[in-house]
C-alpha cells in the first residue's frame, strides 16, 4: 500500500510539473518580448515537438529566426505555416518581406497577392506590393495599394504617395 500512496504521489507530482505545448508557447513569447530570440527558438522547439503542426509557434519561430538574421530557417518555417494553415495571410507577408529583402522583389508579389487576397486589411503587404509596383512603373496599381494601405492605417504610405502618386 505504501508503494502505491509514493507511485500515485510520485505522478501527481509529475503531471502537475509538466509544461504543455502552449506553457512553452507563451514561454517563446515571454523570450521574444525580451528580445532573447534563441531563447524563444528553444521554447518554441519544444511547443512544436509536442505538437508537431503547431501553427502559431512556427510562426513566431520564423519571426525569431528573421531577427537573428537567419532568413532561410525563417522563409522555411513560414512555408510550413502555410502548409498548415494556407489561409493565413502573416505567413505569406512574412515570407513575401523576406523574399523582397533578398533582393527578388518581383519574386515577391505573388506572395503578397495571396496576403492581401486572404486579408486586405494588411496594410503593411499593401505598402510593399505598391513599392514593388512602383518599381515595375505600374504607378496606376501602386498608388491604388498606397491609398488603401493609408485608408486601414498604415502611417508609411503617405511617405509613397508623396514620392510615387503626386509626381506621376
Amino acid at each position: 500500500m505504501k508503494r502505491i500512496l509514493v507511485f500515485a504521489f510520485l505522478i501527481c507530482s509529475f503531471a502537475a510539473t509538466a509544461q504543455t505545448a502552449q506553457d512553452y508557447f507563451r514561454d517563446g513569447l515571454k523570450k521574444h518580448k525580451e528580445k532573447d530570440y534563441k531563447g524563444a527558438i528553444k521554447e518554441y522547439n519544444k511547443a512544436i515537438k509536442m505538437i508537431p503542426n503547431y501553427r502559431d509557434a512556427f510562426y513566431n519561430r520564423g519571426t525569431s529566426q528573421m531577427e537573428l538574421k537567419n532568413y532561410e530557417e525563417a522563409s522555411t518555417d513560414f512555408t510550413k505555416v502555410i502548409e498548415i494553415d494556407p489561409k493565413y495571410a502573416k505567413a505569406y507577408f512574412s515570407r513575401a518581406y523576406l523574399t523582397f529583402n533578398a533582393g527578388n522583389h518581383q519574386e515577391a508579389l505573388p506572395d503578397l497577392d495571396t496576403a492581401i487576397q486572404i486579408d486586405f486589411r494588411l496594410p503593411n503587404a499593401l505598402t510593399l506590393r505598391g513599392q514593388i509596383r512602383a518599381e515595375g512603373k505600374n504607378f496606376h496599381g501602386a498608388c491604388e495599394d498606397f491609398y488603401k494601405a493609408k485608408a486601414i492605417g498604415d502611417k508609411n504610405a503617405n511617405e509613397f504617395i508623396e514620392q510615387v502618386c503626386k509626381k506621376h
